[in-house]
């Protein structure tokens, strides 16, 4: 391969890498009405509907503070989940 082969190649792979996005952002990903964004939603929140699973259900707090500990979790779990909006509305 010669050198001027070598350079039209790296140019041509800059290109590519230029015209396709190396990674999505929420929002390109989110189409309205998707059966994929409630597969992306399902699988970012299943995480964390476990811990709040475990936080609510498994957890036994045995005093006032563990109580307390208890419910600022799971209202702190609940604030991460993300909703499905419908756009149309």
């Amino acid at each position: 391969m010669t050198k001027g082969e070598k350079e039209r190649r790296k140019l041509l792979i800059e290109k590519a890498r230029e015209n396709r996005p190396s990674k999505y952002t929420e929002e390109d990903m989110l189409e309205n009405n998707s059966f994929w964004d409630v597969d992306y939603l399902e699988e970012h929140n299943a995480p964390i509907r476990r811990e709040i699973h475990y936080w609510e259900n498994t957890y036994q707090p045995s005093s006032n503070m563990g109580k307390w500990w208890q419910s600022v979790r799971v209202q702190s779990l609940k604030k991460k989940l993300k909703n499905y909006v419908d756009k149309d509305k």
